[in-house]
């Protein structure tokens, strides 16, 4: 698997094999969610298999992805990354990882979390950002739950990634994903269910 680059050897997840069709060839491995998406998309494509990426929006996913890492994802840090070194989530070794590298990132993680009110505004104004943009497509032929209306794509994959990893870290009762699924009508709660839907059926092949 390539490195990152040359001067930041850096090997994250997720990554994916890739089995050879040639019984002596070797794997593929692919790392980074988007390069992944990409790989998939080429390697298996429509229509014996559904895409991520829908022709002629491969930029505009990437462009939607990373904008909102940057602006969600860091202001979800406070709120619930902390939770993730909590004894018990991951195993002793990767805690140990993830609380090494991350303090070195944010300092002192017990200092870090913040659920206070502000923080939450903070995070319920960016999110409902991209959530007010979604809903240009509910008067249009094309409305539906997701980004591109009807039609499901990566930059859904992002949006779910981050709901999943709140729900994952949650506290009991799940009160960080309770509050975000209220936002907008329940437009979250109705997103997640059908996202959770067609995570079921995954490995149909249409």
């Amino acid at each position: 698997m390539a490195q990152i680059s040359d001067t930041f050897p850096r090997y994250t997840l997720p990554v994916i094999e890739d089995p050879s069709e040639d019984p002596n060839g070797k794997p593929t491995f692919v790392a980074d969610s988007f390069k992944i998406a990409v790989y998939l998309d080429a390697k298996y494509p429509a229509p014996n298999y559904p895409l991520a990426i829908p022709p002629g929006t491969q930029t505009l996913q990437k462009i939607f992805a990373e904008q909102f890492n940057n602006e969600v994802g860091f202001a979800l840090v406070p709120i619930a990354l902390p939770l993730i070194g909590t004894p018990g989530f991951l195993d002793e070794p990767g805690r140990e990882h993830f609380i090494r590298t991350r303090t070195a990132w944010f300092g002192d993680l017990s200092k870090l979390l913040d659920t206070s009110p502000e923080k939450w505004a903070i995070v319920e104004e960016k999110w409902n950002k991209f959530g007010q943009a979604i809903e240009h497509n509910d008067t249009t032929s094309e409305a539906g739950p997701f980004v591109m209306g009807n039609q499901l794509s990566f930059a859904d994959f992002v949006i779910g990634g981050f709901i999943n990893w709140i729900q994952k870290v949650d506290e009991e009762g799940m009160p960080r994903w309770k509050r975000l699924s209220e936002w907008q009508s329940g437009r979250w709660e109705r997103y997640w269910d059908e996202l959770e839907k067609l995570g079921m059926s995954s490995t149909q092949v249409v």
